[in-house]
């Protein structure tokens, strides 16, 4: 599988749970964790899979950093043979090694910024996509910068971005 996502952090805090990561987009909960593209509290991308129970946890995380209050492309990609690797902008970042670990098929909904149980991301996000298979590196970079590929957009001034601002103007 493969997650992505244009980001822009606002500000990272550890969460009411004492977590020290925050869900760009996740699926699961108590239960039926499945996966999650993260950013840690040190604003480093990371991204986990999960059986249903929780067990089975791969979770690389890492630089570079994208707590800049810049845009960027968030990608992760998850095969059980090649392991998890993290993306930012295109270029190869935090890795874990191949297990036997396949995400569970859980009936919980994908978030997007948020958890069920209360995580928030304090960020605005944009253009989410899920494959079900693993892009290349290539094809990540390729699909970052093609306007018909995807994820090649210029999220400012897109109601996405505009409501992400209005509602952190107080």
């Amino acid at each position: 599988m493969t997650l992505a996502a244009w980001v822009k952090v606002i500000k990272l805090t550890t969460d009411a749970h004492d977590q020290n990561r925050q869900p760009i987009i996740m699926k699961g909960n108590s239960g039926q964790w499945e996966y999650a593209l993260y950013i840690y509290d040190g604003g480093n991308p990371g991204m986990s899979v999960w059986n249903n129970g929780g067990t089975g946890v791969a979770e690389p995380s890492g630089p570079p950093n994208v707590d800049d209050g810049e845009w960027h492309a968030v990608v992760g990609t998850f095969d059980s043979k090649a392991g998890v690797k993290v993306y930012v902008d295109g270029v190869p970042g935090a890795t874990a090694a191949p297990n036997a670990n396949i995400p569970g098929a859980g009936t919980r909904n994908v978030f997007i910024a948020h958890r069920e149980d209360g995580q928030f991301l304090g960020a605005i996000v944009d253009e989410v996509r899920i494959w079900a298979r693993v892009l290349e590196p290539k094809e990540i970079s390729e699909t970052m910068q093609s306007p018909l590929g995807g994820l090649a957009v210029s999220p400012a001034g897109r109601l996405a971005s505009k409501w992400g601002e209005l509602k952190l103007v107080r």
